[in-house]
C-alpha cells in the first residue's frame, strides 16, 4: 500500500508541475557530407512544388528526395552559377529555384532541368533572395537588386542612394519588408518604386508570419513580433532568455504562434498560446540530439517537419509526428 501511495503522490506531482517544466523532447536525424551533402555548412533550405528539399551550402546546391542528396550542376559552359558558396536560395510562385553566390545569380526550372543565369552582377556576396507576389525577385547583397521576370529587367538600388540591406521578408500582402545594416526597417511601395522608413530602429533579421505578423530580431539580441498595419510591438524573447545573451541567427514560425529562434547557443521554441519556451541544444552523449548548437538556418516544410542547418555539422531534420506515438531512443551511453 505504501508503494502504491508513493506512486500516486509522484503522479500527482507531475500532473501539477508547472507547464514550463514539462518540456517537449526533440529528436533529430543528422545529414553530413558522408550522407551526400556538398558541405557541412548550410545556409538555406527550401521546398519546391514537387516536395523536394533544396539546400544551399558552402560548396554548392543540392536536392534531397527523401533518400539521398543530389549535388546540382549547370550543364552550360563557363563558370557554373550553381557551384561554390551559395548563401541565397528561394522558390518563387512559378516553382523556379533561385540561387546566388559571390559573383552571379540565376534560377533552375525543375520541370525542364534548365538553368537560367543572370550573368555577372554588379553586387557581390548575395546572402538572401526573396520572391514577392508581383513577379519580382529580390537579391540582398552589398546593394539591393530587383529582377522583374515579366520584363527581364535587373534594377539596382545602390547603397549610397538607398541603404545596404541586411534581411528581408514579405508581409501578408506579399509586399517587401527590408532591414538595413544600420537597423532601420523599410517598406517597399510598388506604385512609385520607393522605400519608406517604418519608424522602428535596431532591426536585424526578419521573418513573415501568419496573420500579417513579422518576427524580427534586434540589435539588443531580443526577438519581437511586429504588426505592420498597427505598429504594435511585442517582445517574445529578451537578450537574457537563456542567461547568455545568445546571438540570434535565424527565425521561423513553424505553425501559427509556434516560433523557432536559432542562435549560436541552440534553438528556442516559443509556444505563444501556452507561453512555454523550450531550448534545443547539442548533447554529445545523445546521437539523436541536434548536431550543433550554432544554428544558421531554419525551415519548416509542408508536413510541419523542421530542417535546421548548422555552421559545421550538417543539416538536421526534426520530424513532426503529431498524432503519432512518441519515439524513445536507447541512449545507453547516458546511463539511462
Amino acid at each position: 500500500m505504501k508503494r502504491i501511495a508513493l506512486i500516486l503522490i509522484m503522479l500527482a506531482s507531475v500532473l501539477q508541475a508547472p507547464l514550463e517544466a514539462q518540456t517537449k523532447q526533440y529528436y533529430f536525424n543528422n545529414y553530413q557530407t558522408q550522407s551526400g551533402l556538398p558541405s557541412n555548412t548550410t545556409f538555406r533550405t527550401v521546398q519546391d512544388k514537387n516536395g523536394f528539399i533544396w539546400v544551399s551550402t558552402r560548396d554548392g546546391i543540392c536536392r534531397f528526395d527523401g533518400h539521398g542528396f543530389t549535388v546540382m550542376r549547370s550543364s552550360g559552359t563557363g563558370a557554373d552559377p550553381m557551384a561554390g558558396m551559395s548563401p541565397g536560395l528561394c522558390v518563387d510562385e512559378d516553382g523556379l529555384i533561385w540561387f546566388g553566390n559571390s559573383t552571379s545569380a540565376g534560377c533552375y526550372d525543375p520541370e525542364t532541368g534548365q538553368v537560367k543565369s543572370l550573368g555577372q552582377i554588379t553586387a557581390t556576396d548575395i546572402n538572401a533572395i526573396i520572391a514577392d507576389r508581383d513577379s519580382c525577385i529580390w537579391f540582398l547583397s552589398t546593394e539591393l537588386l530587383k529582377y522583374d521576370k515579366r520584363t527581364e529587367e535587373l534594377k539596382a538600388y545602390p547603397a549610397e542612394e538607398y541603404f545596404r540591406p541586411q534581411s528581408g521578408t514579405t508581409d501578408f500582402k506579399g509586399s517587401i519588408l527590408l532591414s538595413s545594416m544600420d537597423g532601420k526597417l523599410y517598406g517597399y511601395s510598388r506604385r512609385n518604386d520607393s522605400f519608406r522608413e517604418l519608424g522602428i530602429d535596431g532591426i536585424r533579421m526578419l521573418y513573415g508570419c501568419e496573420r500579417g505578423l513579422v518576427l524580427a530580431s534586434t540589435s539588443e539580441r531580443s526577438v519581437i513580433l511586429y504588426t505592420p498595419h498597427t505598429g504594435e510591438v511585442e517582445t517574445i524573447m529578451d537578450k537574457n532568455a537563456d542567461g547568455t545573451g545568445s546571438i540570434i541567427l535565424c527565425l521561423m514560425e513553424r505553425v501559427e504562434d509556434e516560433f523557432w529562434i536559432g542562435t549560436d547557443n541552440g534553438i528556442m521554441v516559443y509556444d505563444k498560446a501556452s507561453g512555454t519556451k523550450t531550448w534545443i541544444k547539442e548533447n554529445p552523449m545523445d546521437s539523436h540530439s541536434i548536431s550543433a548548437s550554432y544554428v544558421m538556418n531554419l525551415f519548416a516544410d509542408r508536413e510541419g517537419n523542421v530542417w535546421a542547418g548548422t555552421f559545421y555539422k550538417g543539416l538536421n531534420l526534426w520530424q513532426n509526428r503529431q498524432g503519432a506515438y512518441d519515439l524513445f531512443y536507447d541512449n545507453s551511453s547516458t546511463g539511462s
